[in-house]
Protein backbone atom coordinates (compact mmCIF):
# COMPACT_ATOMS: atom_id res chain seq x y z
CA UNK A 1 0.00 0.00 0.00
CA UNK A 2 1.42 3.47 -0.89
CA UNK A 3 2.60 5.49 2.10
CA UNK A 4 -0.02 8.22 1.61
CA UNK A 5 -2.85 5.68 1.61
CA UNK A 6 -1.42 3.93 4.66
CA UNK A 7 -1.31 7.19 6.66
CA UNK A 8 -4.84 8.06 5.57
CA UNK A 9 -6.04 4.61 6.61
CA UNK A 10 -4.38 5.03 10.02
CA UNK A 11 -6.03 8.44 10.43
CA UNK A 12 -9.48 7.04 9.60
CA UNK A 13 -8.98 4.08 11.87
CA UNK A 14 -7.94 6.35 14.72
CA UNK A 15 -11.48 7.73 14.90
CA UNK A 16 -12.59 4.34 16.20
CA UNK A 17 -9.92 3.90 18.87
CA UNK A 18 -8.86 5.53 22.10
CA UNK A 19 -7.92 9.23 22.47
CA UNK A 20 -4.38 8.17 23.39
CA UNK A 21 -3.92 6.66 19.93
CA UNK A 22 -5.60 9.60 18.21
CA UNK A 23 -3.13 11.93 19.94
CA UNK A 24 -0.38 10.47 17.74
CA UNK A 25 -1.97 11.75 14.51
CA UNK A 26 -1.35 15.38 13.63
CA UNK A 27 -2.36 17.79 10.90
CA UNK A 28 -2.79 21.54 10.34
CA UNK A 29 -5.01 23.78 8.26
CA UNK A 30 -3.66 26.51 5.96
CA UNK A 31 -3.05 29.98 7.43
CA UNK A 32 -3.37 33.32 5.64
CA UNK A 33 -2.90 36.73 7.25
CA UNK A 34 -1.76 40.27 6.42
CA UNK A 35 1.17 42.18 7.93
CA UNK A 36 0.96 45.98 8.09
CA UNK A 37 2.82 48.93 9.57
CA UNK A 38 1.33 49.69 13.00
CA UNK A 39 1.60 53.45 12.50
CA UNK A 40 0.58 53.93 8.88
CA UNK A 41 -1.47 50.82 8.18
CA UNK A 42 0.51 50.28 4.97
CA UNK A 43 1.18 46.67 3.96
CA UNK A 44 4.69 45.39 4.68
CA UNK A 45 6.21 43.53 1.77
CA UNK A 46 9.11 41.11 2.16
CA UNK A 47 8.65 40.32 5.86
CA UNK A 48 10.05 36.92 6.84
CA UNK A 49 7.45 34.54 8.26
CA UNK A 50 8.56 31.38 10.10
CA UNK A 51 6.01 28.95 11.47
CA UNK A 52 6.70 25.87 13.56
CA UNK A 53 4.59 23.08 15.00
CA UNK A 54 6.48 21.66 17.98
CA UNK A 55 5.90 18.36 19.73
CA UNK A 56 6.16 18.23 23.51
CA UNK A 57 6.25 15.50 26.13
CA UNK A 58 7.63 14.49 29.52
CA UNK A 59 6.02 14.28 32.94
CA UNK A 60 5.19 17.99 32.93
CA UNK A 61 4.23 17.70 29.23
CA UNK A 62 6.26 20.78 28.33
CA UNK A 63 9.60 19.24 27.33
CA UNK A 64 10.30 19.96 23.62
CA UNK A 65 10.43 16.83 21.46
CA UNK A 66 11.30 18.38 18.12
CA UNK A 67 9.42 20.04 15.29
CA UNK A 68 6.91 18.07 13.27
CA UNK A 69 6.72 20.90 10.71
CA UNK A 70 8.60 24.12 9.93
CA UNK A 71 7.59 26.51 7.17
CA UNK A 72 9.16 29.71 5.84
CA UNK A 73 7.69 32.32 3.54
CA UNK A 74 7.64 36.07 2.85
CA UNK A 75 4.82 38.58 2.66
CA UNK A 76 3.83 39.73 -0.83
CA UNK A 77 3.18 43.27 -2.09
CA UNK A 78 -0.15 43.34 -0.22
CA UNK A 79 1.54 42.25 3.02
CA UNK A 80 -0.15 38.86 2.81
CA UNK A 81 1.46 35.53 3.63
CA UNK A 82 0.25 31.97 3.20
CA UNK A 83 1.19 28.87 5.19
CA UNK A 84 0.17 25.57 3.63
CA UNK A 85 -1.80 22.90 5.41
CA UNK A 86 -0.15 19.55 6.11
CA UNK A 87 -0.84 16.06 7.41
CA UNK A 88 -2.03 13.69 8.60
CA UNK A 89 1.27 12.58 10.11
CA UNK A 90 1.81 9.90 12.71
CA UNK A 91 4.16 10.38 15.67
CA UNK A 92 4.33 7.74 18.38
CA UNK A 93 5.82 10.06 21.00
CA UNK A 94 5.07 13.65 21.91
CA UNK A 95 1.87 15.65 21.65
CA UNK A 96 0.79 18.90 20.05
CA UNK A 97 1.99 22.03 21.82
CA UNK A 98 -0.69 24.53 22.83
CA UNK A 99 1.24 27.08 20.75
CA UNK A 100 0.36 25.33 17.46
CA UNK A 101 1.36 26.96 15.30
CA UNK A 102 3.90 29.46 16.59
CA UNK A 103 4.43 32.16 13.95
CA UNK A 104 7.43 34.51 13.99
CA UNK A 105 7.42 37.56 11.70
CA UNK A 106 10.47 39.73 11.12
CA UNK A 107 11.25 42.75 8.98
CA UNK A 108 14.43 44.83 9.43
CA UNK A 109 13.62 48.10 11.16
CA UNK A 110 10.56 46.75 12.96
CA UNK A 111 9.78 44.98 16.19
CA UNK A 112 9.12 41.31 15.46
CA UNK A 113 5.85 39.48 16.12
CA UNK A 114 5.50 36.19 17.97
CA UNK A 115 2.03 34.76 17.47
CA UNK A 116 0.51 31.68 19.10
CA UNK A 117 -2.89 30.21 19.80
CA UNK A 118 -4.51 31.23 23.06
CA UNK A 119 -5.38 28.19 25.25
CA UNK A 120 -8.41 29.85 26.93
CA UNK A 121 -9.97 30.18 23.46
CA UNK A 122 -10.19 26.40 23.22
CA UNK A 123 -7.35 26.30 20.72
CA UNK A 124 -5.35 23.54 22.40
CA UNK A 125 -4.49 20.56 20.18
CA UNK A 126 -6.28 22.05 17.20
CA UNK A 127 -5.25 22.22 13.53
CA UNK A 128 -6.54 25.82 13.37
CA UNK A 129 -4.57 29.03 13.92
CA UNK A 130 -6.17 31.88 15.87
CA UNK A 131 -4.38 34.24 13.47
CA UNK A 132 -5.89 32.95 10.25
CA UNK A 133 -7.57 35.83 8.42
CA UNK A 134 -6.25 38.43 10.86
CA UNK A 135 -4.22 41.62 10.34
CA UNK A 136 -0.87 41.68 12.15
CA UNK A 137 0.78 44.99 13.00
CA UNK A 138 4.54 45.49 13.23
CA UNK A 139 5.83 48.58 15.02
CA UNK A 140 8.69 50.49 13.34
CA UNK A 141 11.69 51.11 15.60
CA UNK A 142 13.55 54.26 14.63
CA UNK A 143 15.93 54.17 17.61
CA UNK A 144 18.82 51.90 16.64
CA UNK A 145 19.62 50.71 20.15
CA UNK A 146 16.01 49.64 20.66
CA UNK A 147 16.00 47.83 17.32
CA UNK A 148 19.25 46.00 18.05
CA UNK A 149 17.82 44.72 21.34
CA UNK A 150 14.68 43.57 19.54
CA UNK A 151 16.73 41.86 16.84
CA UNK A 152 18.67 39.98 19.51
CA UNK A 153 15.38 38.80 21.02
CA UNK A 154 14.24 37.57 17.61
CA UNK A 155 17.48 35.59 17.24
CA UNK A 156 16.81 33.93 20.59
CA UNK A 157 13.34 32.92 19.45
CA UNK A 158 14.82 31.42 16.28
CA UNK A 159 17.36 29.54 18.41
CA UNK A 160 14.50 28.06 20.44
CA UNK A 161 12.98 26.64 17.26
CA UNK A 162 16.07 25.79 15.23
CA UNK A 163 18.33 24.29 17.90
CA UNK A 164 16.72 24.08 21.34
CA UNK A 165 13.32 22.67 20.42
CA UNK A 166 14.25 19.03 20.78
CA UNK A 167 16.18 18.74 17.49
CA UNK A 168 19.57 20.46 17.34
CA UNK A 169 19.56 20.15 13.55
CA UNK A 170 16.15 21.73 12.88
CA UNK A 171 17.87 24.80 11.41
CA UNK A 172 18.50 22.72 8.27
CA UNK A 173 14.83 23.30 7.44
CA UNK A 174 15.21 27.08 7.73
CA UNK A 175 17.51 28.17 4.85
CA UNK A 176 15.63 31.40 4.08
CA UNK A 177 15.68 32.40 7.75
CA UNK A 178 19.45 31.83 7.92
CA UNK A 179 19.97 33.99 4.82
CA UNK A 180 17.90 36.84 6.28
CA UNK A 181 19.75 36.66 9.61
CA UNK A 182 23.17 36.52 7.94
CA UNK A 183 22.33 39.58 5.83
CA UNK A 184 21.05 41.54 8.84
CA UNK A 185 24.08 40.53 10.93
CA UNK A 186 26.32 41.84 8.15
CA UNK A 187 24.38 45.12 7.94
CA UNK A 188 24.64 45.72 11.68
CA UNK A 189 28.33 44.80 11.69
CA UNK A 190 28.79 47.37 8.93
CA UNK A 191 27.34 49.96 11.29
CA UNK A 192 29.91 48.94 13.90
CA UNK A 193 27.39 47.05 16.06
CA UNK A 194 28.43 43.59 17.27
CA UNK A 195 26.94 43.24 20.74
CA UNK A 196 23.72 41.34 19.99
CA UNK A 197 22.49 37.74 20.03
CA UNK A 198 23.18 36.06 16.68
CA UNK A 199 21.94 32.59 15.82
CA UNK A 200 24.08 32.57 12.67
CA UNK A 201 27.14 33.23 14.83
CA UNK A 202 26.18 30.28 17.04
CA UNK A 203 26.20 28.04 13.97
CA UNK A 204 29.54 29.41 12.79
CA UNK A 205 31.19 29.17 16.21
CA UNK A 206 30.01 25.58 16.70
CA UNK A 207 30.50 24.21 13.21
CA UNK A 208 32.49 21.20 14.45
CA UNK A 209 29.82 20.34 17.04
CA UNK A 210 27.01 20.40 14.48
CA UNK A 211 29.11 18.37 12.05
CA UNK A 212 29.62 15.74 14.74
CA UNK A 213 25.84 15.71 15.25
CA UNK A 214 25.53 15.07 11.50
CA UNK A 215 23.55 18.24 11.03
CA UNK A 216 25.65 19.24 8.03
CA UNK A 217 27.29 22.55 7.17
CA UNK A 218 25.13 25.65 7.57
Amino acid sequence: MPTSRLIAAIAIGAACVSPAVQAGIHWANPVQAQVVDARTGAPIEGALVVANWQLEGGLDTGIPRGQIEIQETFTDASGTFHLRGWGPRVRLSGHASWKWPQILIFKPGYGFARLMNDPPSGAENTPHSDWNGKQIRLTPLAELREYVAEYGSFNRQIDAVARAGGDECAWREMPQTLRVLAAEDARLHGLGIRDFSSFVQILRANARYFADKRCGDA
